[in-house]
Order: C-alpha cells, then structure tokens, then sequence
C-alpha cells in the first residue's frame, strides 16, 4: 500500500528487493570487519528416526573478539590449559588447593559402570578456620551460616573469568586433578535450569580441553551449594577408559540403536 514519506530503513514488501538489501548488507558488513563465517563441515546424525544436521568447527579459538578484559582469558584452549596449569601449581604452592588421595573402583549395576572413589583420610580435611593461611573464614564472624565461597572467589583458586558471566575457579577439596568450578558471577541459585549465557560459558571453558562438564541441580542431584556453579574434571575419568569415553557411554549408546 502506498505511504507518504518513506522511511529509508524501511525496504519495500516485494520479496527479491529484500534479497537485494540482505546481499548487498552482508557483503558490506565483511568489507567492514564486522561479520565472520566460521568454517566448519556437516554431518547428517540419525537418532531415533529423527535427522540432525551438526556443524563443526575447531575454528572457535580462533573467533575476533573485541577489546580484552585483561582478566579474560583468549579463546584458545591451549592457552586456557597453559593458565589451569599455572594456577593450580601456584595455589598449591600457597597451601590453597587440597588433593584428597583416593582409591578407585569401578562398580556396574543394571549395566551402567560407576566411578567410585573412597578415601579414608576425610576426618583430616583441612578448614577454614584450620587453615592459618587462608585468611577467608568458612564461617561468618558471628558464627552464623558459611560463607559463599563463589562471592567472592578465593584469589588463589581463580583461574580466570570467562565472557563477563562466570568465575573459572579450581574446587579446593579435590579427588580429581584440575578438577574446575564454573560459578556464576553474581548469585543464581542452583535449583535453576541452565542458561544459554551458562551453556557458552561451558563451551567456552572446555573447547579444545578434553573436559567432560556437569551440572547437579538442587540437592536431590548432590549440591550442597546454593550459589549456580558447573564443575568440569578431565578426561579419560580412569586409565581403563580412552580419551573421551565416559563410564555411562555404552549404556548410552546401546540404548539409542535398540
């Protein structure tokens, strides 16, 4: 329908001017450095009569960014596995990370293997208020609930923030060897779904580290923290398993071709 005035922002309704405008936006938005294709392959996956086409990329680490936070961490995994290493060798050196030293055993129940670790030495976990060295109490001055440790995080512990959003920081009391926490930045609780900004953080920390990330949600699935926190441990989870296989992968994938 015809108007008065027209507004330039406004592209006319026929549907090849709107193509035209799309074409020649995107060509002048890679002329300016603004707009980036990553290259990636595709692959057609069946799942239950159901077809998913997954593009990949090992790309990502190599995405622009704008200006850095000098506390931001570059994409790059590699890079990102150098500063865990730093990190956790520092803290250490600082008596702020504890390795509980454990036994495993592998237990299968209705064809799911489980991963358990014991210890004996738990009565011998260090404190806070143990702890000389630790100047951050566990327990508030008025000897009331425990203190968040995500808010903030123990400066020794914190590896690095990741996209303005969350805290990478070790777990002080360890069964597991660079075993990561990935804490909200402010307070969420744990009870609630994961985000898309808690997914990218996730992404983010694991491209290209061979990391196997979860979430316990409330604490019917374990949490005992009330504050949102992912936790990531490396993979393989035992010697007996390859690379990235889980101890649940088999009955996953058995399930799914049944």
């Amino acid at each position: 329908k015809p108007t008065g005035d027209s507004d330039n922002n406004e592209v006319e309704e026929d549907g090849l001017q709107l193509w035209e405008k799309v074409k020649e936006v995107e060509k002048n938005a890679k002329k300016q450095g603004a707009l980036f294709t990553i290259d990636t392959t595709q692959e057609i996956i069946s799942d239950f009569g159901v077809e998913f086409i997954v593009s990949m990329s090992k790309a990502l680490n190599k995405k622009p960014t704008g200006d850095s936070d000098n506390n931001e961490v570059e994409e790059d995994g590699l890079q990102l596995w150098e500063k865990v290493k730093e990190v956790e060798k520092n803290a250490k050196k600082q008596g702020a990370l504890f390795t509980i030293d454990t036994t495993q055993e592998i237990i299968s129940d209705f064809g799911v293997e489980f991963i358990v670790s014991m210890s004996k030495a738990l009565n011998k976990k260090p404190t806070g208020d143990s702890d000389k060295s630790n100047s951050d109490k566990t327990k508030s001055d008025d000897g009331g609930a425990k203190k968040n440790p995500f808010l903030p995080p123990e400066k020794h512990l914190l590896i690095c923030e990741i996209m303005k959003t969350h805290n990478l920081v070790f777990n002080k009391f360890n069964v597991v060897d660079y075993h990561m926490i990935l804490s909200t930045i402010d307070f969420q609780h744990q009870s609630e779904p994961l985000t898309v900004s808690d997914f990218a953080a996730l992404w983010k920390s694991i491209n290209n580290m061979n990391l196997l990330g979860f979430y316990n949600c409330g604490s019917l699935s374990g949490a005992s923290q009330p504050h949102k926190h992912m936790q990531m441990i490396p993979l393989p989870m035992t010697p007996r398993l390859q690379d990235t296989e889980t101890p649940v992968d088999h009955a996953i994938f058995s399930s799914s071709t049944s």
